[in-house]
């Protein structure tokens, strides 16, 4: 469990997941989140490992996030980069 309480980086994480092109569809992923953020947002790698999967919990909304939002969030998450 990682807590992430500075302004800056809160607002880079929102940005991310603001800007996203959110889809309503229903979505089951057959494991477990890699990362949860506020128990809200569930998080997988996909399984090319180079970009971030969200879906919103309870709200049927789902995103394959851009590569550079993938990278933002992932190194905010691990800070590590995310496989190219």
């Amino acid at each position: 469990m990682k807590n992430i309480s500075d302004t800056e980086t809160i607002n880079k994480v929102l940005s991310v997941l603001r800007n996203a092109d959110w889809e309503n569809a229903k979505v089951s992923i057959s494991r477990p989140p890699d990362f949860k953020i506020n128990n809200l947002y569930d998080i997988w790698i996909s399984p090319q490992n180079n970009r971030l999967e969200v879906v919103i919990e309870g709200e049927n909304k789902y995103v394959k996030l851009s590569k550079k939002g993938s990278q933002v969030l992932y190194e905010i998450i691990t800070g590590e980069k995310l496989s190219e």
